[in-house]
């Protein structure tokens, strides 16, 4: 009976530091190093130089409206909303072409481009008669991104073309100053577009050449030169009417592992206890096995969660043309401070006719009327101001 018991010990003894060990530890999640959303707004403001009053002014804050170009404003429209990262648009082969957007009416935009079931104003580069789609070259839109610090990178990003637009794509990659792009062979590395302005997903998981690069270039490129109205029957290629197609781009995210979270785990062959009858269990040590503890003044105090965001205006009146910054305070579960996570807030107008608002929560009053803007941080954590637009 005595062995018994002993055995019995050491069985649990061994499973014990194997748990505590941690044999098998669940591997980390990958992490979003650098994504672009668009999200039309007819107001962006610009911290880069800019030329104000005829002098060049460095860091000034400029409001740009979208009416006043149909580019929009190449600094802030273009950057990426999570991380650094570029973005290029070519049809000729050179990395020249700037975006436009889908919509010409910039007061009252009208989606286009089909993403998740509903229309969005997207981003896009059309085809004109200075810059035409053209046989023998690989137009293509290219981001260029650091993966420095990240492993097992992937790439993701929505595409879509009007009839006359390209209709077959691929994915390729470079690093650093090579010109060499070398296509990925995943499955969903390579699409063909089934249907006219509706976006569709294409994406692939980069070689290990691409892991913690300053620099890693990937490229959405054609595939072929035939447009989305082609079909086996009748083909038709892009350079049929050179002055007319489009291809859009939406939804551009570069995921990875963190190096910094990986640890290197021992196996558990390495622990080797002493099983012996002179092993004994220990009051100090329950069962004989040593269990971890953290010293004291090492326990983190947890961030505590957003509670409720409250708006410093409840009701709101503009003239026609006025601009209006609202602001958010937050309250938390108790006195200490918390973090509002910016990147979640999503501001919306009831009605953009007579007031839009940018993804800061930057107010334009369009004409008269009434509007109600809400931004939410979450489906239960939100805030409204009502807006009423009067005159000049």
């Amino acid at each position: 009976m005595k062995k018994l018991a002993t055995g019995v010990l050491a069985v649990m003894i061994v499973f014990s530091l194997a748990y505590i060990g941690g044999v098998k530890a669940e591997g980390p999640t990958k992490e979003t190093i650098a994504a672009l959303d668009y999200e039309y707004t007819d107001l962006a403001t610009d911290t880069d130089t800019e030329v104000v009053s005829g002098a060049v002014v460095s860091g000034a804050s400029v409001e740009l409206d979208l009416k006043e170009s149909k580019y929009g404003n190449k600094t802030d429209g273009y950057k990426f909303t999570t991380g650094t990262g570029t973005l290029f648009a070519s049809i000729t082969g050179d990395k020249t072409k700037a975006l436009e957007w889908s919509s010409d009416d910039f007061d009252n935009p009208s989606p286009e481009y089909k993403m998740d079931g509903e229309k969005k104003v997207t981003p896009i580069m059309a085809a004109t008669k200075k810059n035409m789609w053209t046989e023998g070259t690989v137009p293509y839109f290219e981001v260029q991104v650091s993966t420095k610090g990240h492993k097992d990178v992937e790439f993701s990003a929505y595409v879509g073309a009007s009839k006359k637009g390209p209709r077959d794509y691929r994915l390729t990659y470079a690093v650093g100053d090579s010109t060499t792009y070398t296509a990925l062979t995943d499955a969903n590395a390579k699409i063909s577009l089934a249907k006219n302005k509706e976006m569709t997903k294409i994406s692939g998981v980069l070689p290990a050449a691409a892991d913690n690069q300053e620099l890693v270039k990937v490229r959405i490129e054609l595939a072929s030169l035939e447009s989305v109205s082609s079909t086996a029957e009748t083909p038709v290629y892009l350079y049929a009417n050179p002055s007319s197609g489009e291809a859009a781009i939406n939804h551009i995210e570069v995921k990875g592992t963190n190096l910094k979270t990986l640890t290197t785990v021992k196996p558990a062959e390495s622990a080797k206890p002493d099983v012996s009858a002179s092993s004994k269990p220990s009051p100090t040590k329950p069962g004989g096995i040593l269990r971890p503890t953290k010293r004291p003044g090492t326990e983190k105090t947890p961030t505590p969660a957003v509670k409720k965001i409250k708006l410093n205006k409840k009701k709101l009146t503009l003239k026609k043309g006025k601009k209006y910054q609202l602001k958010i305070t937050v309250k938390p579960n108790n006195k200490a401070t918390v973090k509002l996570a910016k990147s979640k807030l999503k501001w919306k107008s009831s009605n953009k006719k007579v007031v839009t608002v940018s993804k800061k929560g930057k107010l334009k009053a369009k004409k008269k009327g009434k509007a109600t803007i809400t931004v939410k941080y979450s489906k239960k954590i939100k805030a409204t101001c009502k807006v009423t637009v009067k005159k000049k």
